[in-house]
């Protein structure tokens, strides 16, 4: 009898203990994932502001396109632009960079995400003297 009841002992220890750690090795995928919202769709840039000037106009004739493989497409008016892009979920980060284009190398920089849901994603950087701000709408 103490031999079965050792055993039953022993099994649900180890379920419990299995059961316990099941999710401690799984990588948490953060709930503001902002890949899954700006790869859906097309995008224009409602706000930018840069030392205090509202810049926005700028942008007024482009359409943004966020792909998986981390290339994002500005197309104004039938002319377009490839850049590329990154991000970073667990810090709310996102990265852009069209290089030297005129116009569009305004934005390429690290953007902390401000707010965000499937419609809008709204974005500063703080990091230079006069904090500039991003926001995007999707189409």
């Amino acid at each position: 009898m103490k031999k079965i009841l050792f055993t039953l002992a022993i099994a649900v220890c180890t379920v419990t203990l299995f059961n316990s750690c099941s999710g401690a090795f799984s990588e948490d995928v953060p709930s503001n994932n902002v890949d899954a919202i700006v790869t859906k769709g097309e995008w224009k840039i409602n706000q930018f502001i840069q030392s205090n000037t509202d810049q926005s106009a700028q942008f007024a004739n482009y359409t943004f396109t966020f792909i998986d493989s981390r290339t994002v497409t500005a197309n104004q008016n039938g002319t377009i632009v490839t850049g590329t892009w990154a991000s970073d979920n667990y810090a709310n980060r996102i990265v852009l960079n069209f290089g030297n284009t005129p116009t569009l190398s305004k934005i390429n920089q690290e953007w902390l995400i401000n707010s965000q849901n499937e419609k809008a994603v709204t974005c500063i950087n703080n990091d230079k003297p006069q904090t500039e701000m991003l926001g995007l709408i999707q189409q």
